[in-house]
């Protein structure tokens, strides 16, 4: 495994839901996110991670799924590169975890995801759809939300793309505009490759997460109140330990 590139580095383990009736038979998240195409990616879910400056090329990410009331391990990868959604849509524009197209089709969904923000907006400029939500430009290029892509105009825009807070809503309110529209998006790194040689999809196993986590020593049950997303660190013995569970032992009786 080696050692860590910086005492920051951290590995992170993360429950993510299943599409529902997982029509494809692989614990399939319904934006493919993460996927596990060779190499894996990570470009859509849990912003507040994959943001973190404790993820970092050598870190690994464990994928728990959440399926019919059960949790499975479903697999894990090594980061071998962070690149930014622009990047992104010209390595990987097919697909469904890149959320940006070159293509206007309009707002997806001309609904609100965050009420403070409605609130916020409406006061200041009344209910009628603000256009700033539709594109976002860099360099002399616009980008517009991707047409599969389902979520809300504030979701996407301010949350997966520019990464704002509500204190930065606001100074968009005030301004009448996106003050992000036009900053340097290159330098958000967010959107999360993993290393084509070391990843390791295990869907097929079906193994539940409550058998592999007292050999980890990690909580069993992740769901915990409001937060529908938790995750947990894994140092990287802890990873050594996962992956050799999981490839070799795990079928065999050790966890009985």
């Amino acid at each position: 495994m080696g050692k860590s590139q910086s005492p920051l580095k951290k590995n992170f383990g993360l429950v993510y839901a299943v599409e529902k009736g997982d029509p494809t038979g692989t614990l399939r998240d319904v934006s493919d996110d993460p996927s596990f195409k060779r190499p894996p990616t990570w470009g859509i879910c849990r912003p507040d991670v994959r943001n973190s400056p404790h993820l970092q090329i050598g870190s690994y990410l464990v994928f728990i799924a959440s399926y019919n009331k059960k949790l499975y391990v479903k697999g894990c990868f090594k980061v071998a590169d962070k690149i930014n959604v622009v990047k992104a849509l010209g390595r990987f524009k097919k697909r469904q975890n890149v959320i940006i197209s070159l293509y206007n089709f309009g707002l997806q969904k001309k609904i609100w995801q965050y009420e403070d923000r409605q609130t916020i907006w409406e006061k200041g400029h009344g209910t009628k759809i603000p256009k700033i939500f539709k594109s976002f430009k860099f360099n002399s290029t616009k980008y517009y939300q991707r047409k599969k892509d389902d979520h809300n105009m504030d979701n996407w825009k301010c949350t997966r793309i520019h990464n704002c807070n509500f204190k930065s809503f606001e100074k968009c309110v005030q301004a009448g505009y996106c003050i992000k529209d036009r900053t340097n998006i290159i330098l958000k790194l967010n959107y999360i490759v993993g290393d084509r040689n070391e990843f390791y999809d295990w869907n097929q196993k079906r193994i539940e997460w409550h058998k592999v986590a007292p050999i980890l020593k990690k909580p069993s049950t992740l769901r915990n109140g409001a937060n529908k997303h938790p995750d947990f660190e894994f140092s990287d013995d802890e990873i050594a330990k996962l992956i050799d569970l999981m490839e070799n032992n795990i079928n065999s009786g050790t966890t009985t």
